[in-house]
Formats: structure tokens, C-alpha cells, sequence
């Protein structure tokens, strides 16, 4: 234990993370080395049960929610739910994230590393790609976020998941990356349940036609569950 508490302190400080989490992690792995099981040193979060898991991955996922402009001002019940479907990801180094041209499925949040984005062609709103641009070079690393499109789709269409958006760009590890991600049908899921939240306009502003939407679409989510 005395050999690790270094490289937890490392982690705790890499990551941000309050004191009382801290404690959880210093506990957690303790048990694990009296039991002689195998303790994972690259990320302390596999050596956490379920419940400590969540409450240390809500902490690391409201702080990259919060670098998102649509969720600066959100209310924290629901981004707490966002929280709840956070995957944690790592990518190695030359590891392709995202590729351009593809859908785009999940976004996708860097807590650390460095990933380069990219593109070399145009793709237009309905997909179609057009060689021969220039390529534009942009460095991602902690605290930023790749897949906002995603946003716009959940919160704007009511269609199925056939009108993906495109990804304009590819996203790539340049060293070892690792981060969340948040799929689309996950973050379809928060926003229909929370949807009053997500409306451009006040319920009251909202026409009939509008407002009709929103019910069906929150009815037939309820009723999959």
C-alpha cells in the first residue's frame, strides 16, 4: 500500500478529485491488496465497486459537462442523469476516435491526453462528401470535447435514428487518451425525460404541433422503459 499511494496520489491530482473520493479510492484498493486481488494502476476507477464508481465518475463527468455550452446553466438533475450514462474510454496512442464521413454515434470527452482533429473534405448536411479541401489541424486535450452535432440532433428531431448527423471531422489519439462518451441513444434517452429542459422555447410559447411531439416522443420513451 505504501508503493501505491503515490501513484493514487498521482491519479487524485491528474483528476481533480475532492478529498472524501480520495478516501474511497485509498480504502477500496486496500481491500483489494489484503484479498491479494489484482489492483489496476493505470485507472483506479476499475478497483471501485458500483456505487463508489458512479459517485467518483459523476464528479469527473459534471466537470467535463460544464465545459459544454448547452450545459452551462443546465439544471444539475439532469445533468446528473447524463452522468449516469458516461463511459469510460481509453484510446492508445495512433487509435482513431471518431473517423470523418462516418456517423456520428457518441460524444466524446477527453479527461486526458492529447487527440488531434482533423479534416481532410467537406461533407454537406446530408452527408455527401466533397474531396480536395485543405486540411485543418486542431489539438484536443483536457477538458475539451468532440461531438456537439449530437446535441443539436437530440434536442431538435424527433426522427429515428436513420437522420444521424455526419462527423465533419476525424479525431484521432495522438498519445494515449483517455476520456467519456456519451452514446446518442443514451443522450436521446435524458432528453426525452427531461425534454421541458431541452425545448428552444418555454412550454408556453410552444405550439400545439410542437408541443403534441414532445408528449409522443416522451410517451412512447416511457412506455420502451
Amino acid at each position: 500500500m505504501q508503493m501505491m499511494k503515490p501513484e493514487i496520489d498521482f491519479w487524485v491530482s491528474k483528476n481533480a478529485l475532492p478529498k472524501n473520493l480520495k478516501t474511497v479510492i485509498v480504502e477500496n484498493v486496500q481491500r483489494k491488496l489484503e484479498k491479494n486481488n489484482i489492483v489496476d494502476r493505470d485507472n483506479f476507477l476499475h478497483n471501485l465497486p458500483v456505487k463508489d464508481r458512479r459517485d467518483v465518475m459523476s464528479y469527473l463527468g459534471m466537470t467535463s459537462l460544464k465545459k459544454v455550452p448547452m450545459f452551462i446553466n443546465m439544471d444539475a438533475r439532469v445533468l446528473k442523469a447524463i452522468c449516469e450514462h458516461l463511459q469510460l474510454v481509453i484510446y492508445n496512442e495512433d487509435t482513431y476516435i471518431i473517423r470523418e464521413g462516418e456517423p456520428l454515434e457518441e460524444m466524446f470527452f477527453i479527461t486526458r491526453g492529447t487527440a488531434w482533429s482533423y479534416t481532410t473534405c467537406n461533407a454537406n448536411v446530408a452527408g455527401r462528401i466533397t474531396s480536395g479541401a485543405s486540411s485543418i489541424i486542431k489539438c484536443l486535450v483536457r477538458g475539451d470535447f468532440y461531438g456537439e452535432e449530437l446535441l443539436n440532433w437530440a434536442t431538435t428531431k424527433f426522427a429515428s435514428f436513420s437522420e444521424f448527423p455526419i462527423s465533419t471531422r476525424t479525431l484521432k489519439a495522438q498519445k494515449k487518451v483517455e476520456g467519456f462518451v456519451l452514446r446518442a441513444n443514451d443522450l436521446k434517452s435524458v432528453v426525452t425525460k427531461f425534454w421541458w429542459y431541452f425545448s428552444s422555447k418555454n412550454l408556453h410559447q410552444l405550439n400545439n404541433s410542437e408541443l403534441e411531439k414532445w408528449k409522443n416522443l416522451t410517451a412512447s420513451s416511457i412506455q420502451a422503459k
